[in-house]
């Protein structure tokens, strides 16, 4: 049985991500770096992977997740924020099925079916792996390193 098939997708509230967002994202900051503004919106969805599962005294959150409905070049669209896989589970195809499994989640049930996101440089050829594009010039954000403006629409 693999590792993805002892997993699941869940939505959650803010709170929920923010311990996973600040560890693999903000280290070294202080922990209200990792909330972004616009987190509490009735708006805003979070989503979370958690392995094993079914729940153990062993799960936790693997892999995290934010969309904040907002626009991109004049259309309505969801803005992906904070994605993170908990480093000892990177490379095990967490966080792909996260995005997967959310993106057409919110697309089916919003109608909103443009995505987009300030990847950070390193992330870029993960997010080109599940067909998303680079539209944007690279650009630093302070404290956070090199980034590029992406997009995707959900099929």
């Amino acid at each position: 049985m693999s590792e993805l098939s002892k997993t699941a997708i869940f939505s959650f509230p803010a709170s929920y991500v923010i311990d996973l967002r600040w560890r693999e994202l903000r280290q070294g900051m202080p922990i209200e770096t990792a909330h972004f503004e616009g987190d509490e919106l009735k708006t805003t969805k979070h989503y979370g992977l958690v392995y094993p599962y079914p729940p153990y005294e062993t799960s936790e959150l693997a892999s995290c997740v934010t969309f904040m409905l907002n626009e991109h070049e004049g259309k309505q669209a969801w803005q992906l924020r904070g994605m993170v896989t908990e480093k000892q589970y990177q490379g095990k195809g967490f966080g792909r099925m996260l995005l997967a499994s959310t993106t057409k989640n919110l697309a089916d049930k919003s109608g909103i079916r443009l995505f987009w996101c300030n990847a950070r440089k390193v992330a870029i050829k993960f997010y080109e792996k599940q067909g998303w594009a680079v539209v944007g010039p690279e650009f630093d954000i302070k404290d956070a390193g090199l980034h590029c403006v992406m997009s995707y629409e959900q099929k």
